[in-house]
């Protein structure tokens, strides 16, 4: 009964919330809502998109091939799974993946550009090189946009499974 009454109390707190919720967002002031690096699901783990950040700067920033060149492209890929593996150290020890599960890669990329998968290897590498051939093979979308977060060329997102209580 107490476990209904609390499951009930959230629901009414969370629709009293969305009720009086401003109309829009604020102004964009600099300050932004803080997300998590990854997120455990039982024994998934999620991370948040990774740009290819190193030292406070991107390594490529714009589109492959006008803007950056392919081999650069790979360079931001490698360091985007560089990223994502030091995100997920945030949450669990790294000993513990017993399965690479998942990674979205996405690449900013002219319209004619058609080589994303090309880029993408260099991710798929880092996390093989990283966890090994057997648990570090996974699937894999890579997918061309037109921009990313902070003109980064590449963002990657990965999915692992870990060992159960971990």
């Amino acid at each position: 009964m107490v476990f209904v009454y609390l499951k009930l109390e959230l629901a009414l707190n969370a629709l009293t919330r969305h009720l009086s919720a401003p109309a829009g967002p604020d102004p964009v002031d600099g300050s932004r809502p803080a997300i998590a690096p990854c997120t455990r699901i039982g024994d998934i783990v999620l991370t948040s998109g990774q740009t290819a950040h190193l030292d406070g700067a991107n390594v490529a920033n714009g589109q492959v091939p006008v803007d950056v060149d392919l081999l650069t492209a790979r360079s931001a890929a490698w360091q985007c799974a560089r990223n994502a593996i030091a995100a997920l150290a945030t949450a669990i020890e790294l000993d513990d993946v017993v399965e690479v599960v998942r990674m979205t890669v996405f690449i900013a990329s002219h319209k004619d550009f058609t080589e994303q998968h090309i880029v993408a290897d260099a991710a798929t590498a880092y996390l093989q090189y990283v966890f090994g051939t057997e648990i570090g093979i996974h699937t894999r979308s890579a997918i061309g946009v037109a921009a990313l977060p902070t003109g980064s060329t590449v963002e990657v997102e990965v999915a692992v499974r870990v060992r159960p209580g971990s």
